[in-house]
């Protein structure tokens, strides 16, 4: 059998997402069968898509399930708007674009060139309408420095990447230039707590009159931490894909059909979850500490796994 392209790949992830945002949820038998794939095959994709998610690459922003007590079947803790059309950045329709002209190449079918042309045509149109409204990122980041600088609290209406608008009071802490554009680290006084926001996604900011709540230790934390985890990777060559999804500025292969990468991460949470879904892969991990954080978060899960099977009696299998 022919070994899968990464276009399948991604086409049957994007397939199982949409399928369990309609579905409400499905048993790891149903997916196997309805995608025709291995009940394993199933699982690994599943673990791709748990280190996955919207730009932003904090905790809040990746993509979460809800198992079953035995594992045999699975559910979206949200539904990331996959229930209606989103509204995209114009990077994101840039982005878009330059992907369908690419494969644009590689159709020979004329029907489906033809589907293929009025699709590009479709998403160019969205270009000028593409932008969530209210000016010109530049300007939002020009009122964000001077809001972080003086420590001023703004009103902000946000679009979501599942087209939901909201208004919001904030207190900027950070912001950061990332492959996907401009993130801005704010303390939210809805939610209490840190949130990530796509600055191509503020469709306003004001003034705000409430004072500045954000706590103190996280804008030290977040004066301490620098642009970001910089963490190199020696992986099995199969894990390509993830070095790529992750912007490796170069990828080397060795002679044992290794890799060795340099990606950066924007939270711990995020290098933790990223690494442990493809452990029996790594080979090295640098830093030192870096490789420590995963090590101990390892060591944490299989104490808790070791004391869940001792409650149920050491049973149980994974259908």
């Amino acid at each position: 059998m022919a070994p899968e392209s990464s276009r399948e790949r991604y086409a049957r992830l994007l397939a199982i997402l949409a399928y369990l945002a309609h579905s409400g949820g499905a048993t790891i038998t149903e997916l196997s069968e309805r995608f025709d794939v291995s009940r394993a095959r199933v699982r690994k994709d599943l673990d791709t898509l748990w280190v996955s998610g919207l730009p932003g690459e904090s905790p809040e922003d990746l993509i979460d399930f809800d198992l079953n007590d035995d594992e045999t079947a699975v559910s979206l803790r949200e539904g990331l708007g996959l229930e209606r059309p989103l509204r995209l950045t114009p990077r994101e329709v840039i982005s878009l674009t330059l992907a369908l002209e690419a494969l644009a190449g590689e159709v020979t079918d004329p029907a489906l060139a033809q589907e293929l042309s009025d699709l590009r045509r479709t998403v160019a149109d969205l270009l000028p309408v593409a932008s969530t409204g209210g000016g010109e990122p530049v300007a939002h980041l020009d009122d964000l420095r001077e809001a972080i600088r003086a420590r001023r609290s703004l009103t902000m209406t946000y679009v979501s990447a599942e087209d939901r608008r909201s208004v919001r009071t904030i207190d900027p802490i950070g912001l950061e230039a990332r492959p996907a554009g401009w993130f801005l680290l704010a303390f939210c006084h809805t939610s209490e707590a840190l949130r990530t926001f796509t600055v191509e996604r503020i469709e306003a900011l004001a003034p705000s009159a409430e004072p500045w709540r954000a706590p103190q230790s996280a804008v030290r934390a977040r004066r301490d931490s620098g642009p970001g985890i910089e963490v190199e990777l020696r992986c099995d060559a199969s894990v390509r894909w993830l070095a790529e999804r992750l912007g490796a500025r170069t990828i080397q292969e060795a002679p044992d059909a290794s890799i060795r990468f340099r990606v950066t991460f924007f939270s711990t949470e995020r290098l933790v979850r990223t690494v442990l879904a493809v452990a029996d892969r790594v080979h090295e991990i640098a830093p030192a500490d870096a490789a420590e954080l995963v090590a101990d978060r390892a060591g944490e899960a299989l104490r808790r796994l070791a004391e869940v099977r001792a409650s149920a009696g050491g049973g149980g299998a994974l259908g």
